[in-house]
């Protein structure tokens, strides 16, 4: 499949859209397709993406370790699992300049850039009703790109695992759930039903996003796990707990499908998105807990959600390696513990 070249310009990528190669899209065989998410702009790490790149950088495109961005990691992941031309990357409309520097030989079709940010149910609906139009038996992997996981190998084979369960209960949709190390009321928490269905598999009790501190604390003495928000499932499950709960997003998108990987496909993003509320899929859908919602236990991996510096600070100090962030900060003339803040 043809690269998309460092070369191009940023508004040739943005009218390529998704489905350019329609006649290599259909010779795709069904099977297993990812979704990284990267439309946010980071606005709560802001302040330390700016000085490490230098310019108001969104979260999931800054080196905060090494050289790599978050989203140049989290594709290497899922590369490890996926074809590289079945992973679209949802981007924000403003974040070609990123894109161009940092993805220049990802696969032609593969980048969905949104006209505007409108949170995470948008942003991953838009890519499913793509998938859904080419490979409609499709199993789906949706990955954020903004995570920290020290056992990145470890991660993904449970990652597996949860494309295998699907395979066997094609109607379930699956959340990978971290064992937590605190009460965090910055997460999501999933709440098991006590008894496994095998392989780490559990029913859903109720799902809680971002709760206060006496819930948090509560939950974490259950032995509730974090939402990480890497879901698997097939493309239709998905499809079909958008239309049960939130119906009138789902019209919206059915009735562009038609016309996604075409000409007018920017006019109807355009079009689809005019007026569109922020809609938060853990708060309205995963909330809800639908009947054939199951959770997969993540044991043995250290996963961190890099909201804010504290949590940043909290992850490199728990792994020894908050002096190489320091050092950064402090090659860029910036003082690490204002950045950072001390504990």
């Amino acid at each position: 499949m043809q690269a998309f070249r460092s070369t191009d310009s940023a508004r040739e990528v943005s009218e390529r859209g998704i489905g350019r190669d329609l006649a290599l899209s259909r010779a795709r065989q069904p099977g297993l397709w990812g979704i990284v998410l990267a439309g946010g702009e980071g606005e709560r790490l802001r302040g330390l993406s700016e000085k490490l790149a230098g310019y108001p950088c969104p979260k999931q495109y800054c080196s905060i370790l090494g050289e790599h961005s978050m989203i140049q990691h989290t594709l290497a992941r899922a590369e490890s699992l996926i074809p590289p031309q079945q992973i679209l990357v949802v981007a924000g409309k403003g974040h070609q300049k990123e894109i161009e520097e940092q993805l220049p030989h990802r696969p032609r079709g593969t980048i969905l850039f949104q006209p505007r940010n409108r949170e995470t149910a948008p942003g991953v609906l838009l890519p499913l009703t793509w998938i859904a139009r080419w490979d409609p038996r499709a199993i789906v992997v949706i990955l954020p790109s903004d995570h920290f996981i020290l056992e990145e190998a470890r991660f993904m084979a449970h990652v597996r695992r949860a494309t295998v369960l699907i395979e066997q209960a094609q109607e379930c949709c699956i959340l990978l759930g971290v064992d937590p190390d605190a009460p965090e009321t910055g997460y999501g928490w999933i709440e098991p039903l006590p008894a496994e269905e095998g392989e780490g598999l559990y029913r859903v009790r109720g799902f809680y996003e971002k709760p206060d501190r006496v819930m948090a604390a509560r939950l974490y003495q259950a032995g509730c796990l974090w939402n990480t928000l890497v879901v698997v499932a097939k493309v239709a499950t998905l499809l079909q707990l958008y239309r049960a709960y939130l119906p009138d997003l789902y019209d919206r998108f059915q009735r562009i499908a038609p016309v996604l990987g075409t000409a007018g496909e920017r006019e109807a993003l355009e079009e689809v998105y005019a007026g569109m509320p922020a809609i938060n899929i853990s708060r309205s859908l995963f909330q809800e807990n639908p009947p054939n919602l199951r959770t997969l236990r993540v044991t043995g991996v250290l996963w961190s959600d890099w909201g804010s510096p504290r949590r940043i600070r909290q992850t490199l100090e728990r792994i020894g390696r908050l002096p190489e962030l320091a050092l950064k900060l402090l090659r860029r003339g910036h003082n690490p513990e204002e950045v950072l803040g001390s504990e």
